[in-house]
């Protein structure tokens, strides 16, 4: 499909229906999404006519699509509905938080902390929170997740010392006035409280004799 040319309303609606036609070629449906998404404003009213009949792959399709044009409120609904839907929770929890209505912030907040989320719908959603504006406080246990399991094994990322990310056994013990930040407790040097007392990868000189932060106010039991 060529973009040499603006295709007119009617071509457009045209690439619509493609869209919506559960028989249409991949790679057509494919070409329609990818020109729609830059070129589609002039048909999203459309679109949202055509989404209550539509299911599956070509009404997610078209939410896509829809999520590239921004300020209405029918299309930030859709991007709720299909979000409180659970088919795909990481992406639609990107596609809210790109849209920027900051009302999606308590409903993002609420499903993390209610419903059972794995790791990278836990991850899309805060990121999606945070990018809106919002603060994102909620902790849950992701020690059995696989995800989490493998990027903490072999991704060297302060990420994994947010909030939300904390390991059966782990304690946080840093006190405030500490002057460091990036753990748990908000206080930052990037280290982790075991039983009262810092690991080895504390990058804490005041904790351990290891890098740097000034954090001369925790609690450190290391021999």
């Amino acid at each position: 499909m060529s973009e040499e040319r603006e295709f007119t309303l009617e071509e457009k609606k045209q690439m619509v229906d493609t869209i919506a036609n559960e028989d249409a070629p991949y790679g057509d449906k494919l070409a329609a999404y990818e020109y729609l998404c830059e070129n589609g404003e002039d048909a999203v009213d459309y679109m949202l006519s055509l989404l209550p009949s539509l299911t599956g792959e070509s009404g997610q399709m078209i939410v896509e699509i829809l999520a590239n044009y921004k300020g209405r409120k029918d299309i930030y609904l859709w991007l709720v509905s299909y979000f409180y839907r659970g088919e795909d929770v990481p992406l639609f929890a990107r596609l809210l938080g790109a849209y920027g209505d900051e009302s999606a912030i308590d409903l993002l907040t609420a499903y993390a902390r209610d419903y059972d989320v794995d790791y990278n719908e836990f991850m899309e959603i805060r990121n999606a929170v945070e990018e809106l504006g919002g603060e994102f406080n909620i902790r849950k246990d992701f020690s059995d997740d696989p995800l989490f399991g493998y990027l903490k094994g072999v991704v060297e990322t302060d990420i994994f010392n947010r909030p939300g990310d904390e390991v059966p056994g782990e304690e946080e013990t840093c006190h405030d006035g500490c002057g460091c930040s990036g753990h748990g407790c908000g206080h930052g040097c990037g280290h982790t409280h075991v039983n009262g007392s810092h690991d080895g990868n504390c990058g804490c000189k005041e904790c351990g004799g290891h890098d740097s932060c000034d954090c001369d106010d925790c609690s450190n039991e290391d021999d």
